[in-house]
């Protein structure tokens, strides 16, 4: 770690974010939107993630996890390459944003289809270029607000599929599958409860929750627990509401808790008490 902190410090500075993953370590981090924020804006879905980036924020490269064996050396070798080569995608991914950005108004739509055809073609690993084009993307939202042409649930749909889905986006995919018949207000729901992360948030993401039970629910029963399990503690951690909580641990004894589930078990027996 020395020999690699030294050499790293010559080129590049080091910044360093601690995404916990215990509710207890979570509950030390000062500022928990903001860890929040920066996940959704880079799209960070696995850890570790080095983002090489430029003083404005721009990403020309980024790696998720380790290579085993790869040692300080291969390492610093192949941060070097993504700084050569990761130029390419980012300036292709702004010639994209720039052309929605320059477009005239008539034009403007099929600017931002172009960008999403090409957020959607990155490859899931892909992170250079994301945040361009995602903002891109969202311009769906300001154009078509009521989506008549389609492009603002197309503009959703692909945001979702990244999880990098916002406010907006989740409001559209409610508001086009209302009754859940296409699964993409579930889908909504999930990344709702997923990413609240205050009181506000948690609040909206329940109302969600519940507008999603009186239409039926999710379409795949499996998955009904796990909504009542992250509402329960969305309840409870979030909003302090025992008795909300209350409701959405008693449906979660009805549908069953497996025997495995003990962190389940023990949630629901602190907001419940204890089965006599």
């Amino acid at each position: 770690m020395v020999t690699f902190t030294s050499a790293a410090q010559k080129q590049y500075v080091l910044v360093s974010l601690d995404f916990p993953h215990k509710d207890e370590n979570k509950a030390k981090v000062p500022n928990p939107k903001r860890n929040d924020e920066i996940k959704a804006k880079y799209g960070i879905g696995g850890f570790p993630t080095i983002l090489l980036m430029h003083p404005d924020g721009e990403v020309f490269g980024a790696q998720v996890g380790y290579e085993p064996g790869s040692g300080p050396d291969k390492f610093l070798e192949s941060l070097a390459k993504d700084r050569t080569e990761g130029e390419k995608p980012l300036l292709a991914a702004k010639e994209v944003a720039n052309a929605v950005t320059n477009a005239k108004p008539e034009d403007k739509a099929g600017a931002v289809d172009k960008a999403i055809a090409a957020f959607t073609a990155l490859d899931h690993s892909a992170m250079v270029g994301l945040a361009e084009l995602a903002g891109a993307v969202r311009q769906a939202f300001v154009i078509d607000p009521e989506n008549k042409s389609g492009l603002a649930e197309k503009a959703a749909k692909a945001l979702m599929d990244r999880r990098l889905a916002d406010e907006s986006a989740f409001a559209v995919m409610q508001k086009t599958d209302p009754k859940n018949e296409k699964g993409q207000f579930e889908k909504a729901v999930l990344m709702r409860l997923h990413f609240a992360s205050s009181a506000a948030d948690a609040k909206t993401a329940l109302t969600s929750f519940d507008e999603l039970v009186a239409v039926g629910g999710p379409k795949d029963p499996r998955a009904t627990k796990r909504f009542y399990i992250m509402a329960m503690l969305a309840s409870e951690q979030k909003l302090k509401d025992l008795e909300r909580a209350k409701g959405y641990a008693k449906k979660i004894v009805e549908i069953g808790i497996d025997e495995k589930e003990t962190q389940v078990k023990e949630a629901v027996d602190r907001i419940l008490g204890p089965a006599k």
